[in-house]
């Protein structure tokens, strides 16, 4: 997969429209997650000790999870559990299967996550193939995996990346960050898509789901 064929990848399975959407849905979820942050109570009963340390990673999937099951997003979704059975993840598939995604928290806008079984299994679905060095155009056999990544903890939503990860998750092949987009940032200061306050009616539904999926990660 050269450059160019890349770029038409993130294109195609990510239109400019969605990207804007993705884009709010993952603003909106920080900003939840900074409501639900000043409810001490609520973290003092939860089982798990380290919640804060990936309560974005957790809001951020059930928002992206509920924008596509509203159809706000053009994708289908499932919560699927790692070899394991002890963590669980939302992965995204566009209708045709012909891409596949997963959302991560990272520390640094070029960071991809770390590696894991599934997420080492899709990415050789992104190998370079001898046709590919030829010039020899290929019908992709398994769907073109993605990252979606986001960040940071403690601190204001610096980054959003979409991009295509190399086998092994060991670097990218192409990426873009949605927050450096011109067209990303002119709509998020629109009057239509300004910060909206969090109603806690929205923050307590929120919570119920941030429970179940700790409940079931744990």
């Amino acid at each position: 997969m050269d450059f160019l064929d890349a770029r038409d990848v993130l294109n195609e399975s990510v239109p400019k429209e969605t990207q804007v959407e993705i884009a709010k849905i993952i603003k909106r979820s920080y900003n939840i997650v900074k409501h639900i942050e000043k409810d001490k109570d609520y973290f003092d009963s939860l089982l798990a000790k380290n919640i804060l340390t990936y309560l974005s990673s957790i809001v951020v999937e059930i928002q992206l999870e509920k924008a596509i099951k509203s159809n706000v997003l053009p994708y289908k979704c499932s919560v699927i559990p790692n070899s394991a059975n002890n963590h669980y993840h939302l992965e995204m598939k566009t209708y045709d299967d012909k891409y596949i995604f997963t959302v991560n928290q990272t520390a640094n806008k070029n960071y991809t996550p770390r590696l894991s079984i599934f997420r080492a299994n899709h990415s050789l679905n992104n190998q370079i193939t001898i046709e590919d060095f030829l010039g020899i155009k290929r019908k992709q056999s398994d769907s073109i995996y993605l990252l979606i990544t986001h960040g940071h903890y403690r601190n204001k939503l610096n980054f959003i990346t979409i991009g295509i990860p190399q086998p092994y998750i060991t670097g990218w092949v192409d990426k873009i960050n949605l927050l450096e987009q011109s067209y990303i940032v002119e709509a998020l200061n629109s009057e239509e898509h300004k910060e909206e306050k969090i109603e806690n009616d929205i923050a307590l539904e929120i919570k119920d789901l941030i429970t179940k999926r700790v409940a079931k990660d744990g």
